[in-house]
């Protein structure tokens, strides 16, 4: 088992404000959780992904959850360890803290605080063009029109920032949200993200043929003709 002080010098060594309220609530005798067995990174993408939009629509505060999703985004390795350190006594967060299997290190931090606690300040705050986006309406032409309707100012900007965070997180189903609406909305900058993710996709057989017609008809929409 890892002791509690080993954790703790990782979190030091990661440089994020999360990490550094996890290791101050270490020091302060939280309670502590490590995980024995290590768990899909794949897996561990999508189901925060999904927990990041849920809490952020909610309004539970957190601290870096966006950028540890960037972080296990950006981390290569297929399984990750884990521990959770539990500050809510004392008014703080409940931490969640990916590790490299060896624990060699921290790959991210993030903490959320009890649900209905004021939005996060860290991170962007769910907007009208998320809501329409991933919202009930069917199809993007439909998307479309309300986002024209609602006046929703730079929606282009709008659908990159969605592109990037979900890939990041692997949840394909929202990234070929935000897809589908590129057409309409171009911008060069989706062309890093439309492509990274055809490349990524190759080998995840939840990227799905009609996600690969999507992202490639938005790919053709931003590139940049000579």
């Amino acid at each position: 088992m890892v002791r509690e002080d080993a954790i703790a010098e990782l979190l030091g060594a990661a440089g994020t404000r999360a990490s550094a309220l996890a290791r101050e609530a270490l020091a302060a005798g939280a309670a502590t959780d490590v995980w024995e067995k290590v768990q899909p990174t794949s897996t561990t993408r999508t189901l925060y992904g999904r927990r990041e939009n849920s809490s952020r629509r909610a309004g539970q505060g957190s601290v870096d959850f966006e950028v540890a999703l960037r972080a296990l985004g950006a981390y290569p390795g297929e399984v990750l360890a884990r521990a959770q350190i539990d500050d809510r006594s004392r008014g703080g967060h409940f931490f969640e803290v990916f590790l490299t299997p060896d624990f060699g290190r921290v790959i991210a931090c993030f903490g959320v605080a009890r649900p209905k606690a004021s939005p996060a300040s860290d991170a962007p705050a769910w907007s009208r063009l998320d809501a329409i986006v991933l919202g009930t309406l069917p199809e993007p032409h439909e998307k479309v029109a309300e986002l024209l309707e609602a006046g929703v100012a730079d929606v282009p900007a709008g659908l990159v920032a969605g592109l990037e965070k979900y890939l990041a997180t692997r949840y394909w189903k929202s990234f070929g949200k935000y897809a589908a609406l590129v057409p309409s909305f171009p911008s060069p900058d989706a062309a890093q993200y439309l492509t990274a993710a055809l490349d990524r996709g190759r080998s995840d057989p939840l990227f799905t043929e009609p996600l690969v017609a999507i992202v490639e008809a938005a790919l053709a929409a931003v590139r940049v003709r000579p």
